[in-house]
C-alpha cells in the first residue's frame, strides 16, 4: 500500500497470511466508504463485490483521484483472491514499485525494465510489450499537450488582433473624414502635420490601451473567482501584463498610422472648405 501512496486511516492493512489464502477482506478507499455508509464506520460490515460477499478491515486516508487509477474511489482486496475470483485472460495489472531515492529513479527503472522483460520472455529484438510510468509522466503529458493548445490559442489571438487592428483603423478613418473641418482650423493656426500625425496616434494608442487595460482587469478578476472557486492560488503573470500592454502600444501604431498619415497630409485650404 505504501508504494501507492495509500494509508490506513480506519481499521488495519490486508495480513500476510490473508493476502497468501486469499480471504475475503476488503479495504475501502475513502469516496468508496462514503457513499456506501456515508459517515457510519465501516470496519466489520459486509459488502458485495461482483457475485462474493467481502468483509471491510480498513479505510483509506484520502488522496484524490487520478487518470491512471482510481484515487478514492476504489476498493482493495488480496491479489490471490483477485485471481481466483476475478480471473480474465485479457486482464491488466499496475504493479506500483516506491524509489526511495530520487537519484537511483533511472536505475530502478532500468531494472525494473531488465526484470519485466525476462519474465515476459521479451526477445533482445522486440520491444518492450508493457508500459512504465513515472509520477511525473501525467505532468510530462499534460506539458505536451499544452504546447498545441498555446499554438492554437496564439492563432486565434494573432486572428483577433488582426480583426481589432482593422477595426481600429476604421474608426480612426471615419474620425478624420468627421473631424476634416477641424483639421483645417487647427492647420490654418499653426499646427503642422507632424502634430496632427501624432494627436491621431496618440489617439489610437489611448484607444488600444483602454481595450487592453479592461481585458487585464477581466483576466484577474475571473482568475481570481475561478482560483476561490477551486481553492487553489492564484498568480498575477506580471509579465504577460506587460507584454499585453506593449502589444497593444505597437496595434494602436500599426492601426493609427495610416489615419493619422491621411490626416496631416490634408490642405487645410481644403479642409476648411469641407461640409
Amino acid at each position: 500500500m505504501s508504494c501507492s501512496g495509500y494509508e490506513i486511516s480506519l481499521g488495519r492493512n490486508i495480513s500476510a497470511a490473508e493476502a497468501v489464502s486469499g480471504t475475503n477482506v476488503v479495504l475501502l478507499g475513502s469516496e468508496t466508504a462514503y457513499t456506501l455508509f456515508k459517515k457510519q464506520n465501516p470496519i466489520g460490515k459486509i459488502i458485495s463485490i461482483g457475485s462474493k460477499k467481502f468483509k471491510v478491515i480498513g479505510k483509506l486516508k484520502a488522496k484524490g483521484n487520478s487518470m491512471s487509477m482510481g484515487g478514492d474511489k476504489i476498493c482493495v482486496i488480496p491479489l490471490n483472491n483477485s485471481r481466483l475470483n476475478f480471473s480474465d485472460p485479457s486482464q491488466s495489472y499496475v504493479v506500483n514499485v516506491l524509489c526511495n531515492k530520487t537519484g537511483l529513479l533511472e536505475t530502478a527503472i532500468g531494472e525494473a525494465t531488465g526484470v519485466f522483460r525476462r519474465i515476459r520472455k521479451v526477445a533482445l529484438s522486440q520491444d518492450d510489450n508493457f508500459e512504465i510510468i513515472k509520477s511525473d509522466s501525467l505532468a510530462g503529458l499534460l506539458l505536451e499537450n499544452i504546447k498545441y493548445v498555446t499554438l492554437a490559442a496564439t492563432i486565434i489571438g494573432f486572428i483577433t488582433l488582426l480583426g481589432a487592428a482593422i477595426g481600429l483603423m476604421n474608426i480612426m478613418l471615419v474620425s478624420v473624414t468627421e473631424r476634416t473641418r477641424e483639421i483645417g482650423i487647427r492647420k490654418s493656426l499653426g499646427a503642422t502635420s507632424s502634430n496632427i500625425r501624432n494627436q491621431f496616434l496618440s489617439e489610437a494608442i489611448v484607444i488600444c490601451q483602454l481595450g487592453g487595460i479592461l481585458g487585464i482587469f477581466l483576466g484577474i478578476l475571473i482568475g481570481n473567482i475561478t482560483s476561490f472557486a477551486l481553492g487553489i492560488g492564484f498568480i498575477i503573470p506580471w509579465v504577460w501584463i506587460f507584454t499585453g500592454i506593449a502589444l497593444c502600444m505597437v496595434v494602436g501604431l500599426l492601426a493609427g498610422y495610416f489615419p493619422a498619415a491621411k490626416a496631416a497630409a490634408l490642405d487645410p485650404i481644403e479642409a476648411l472648405r469641407y461640409e
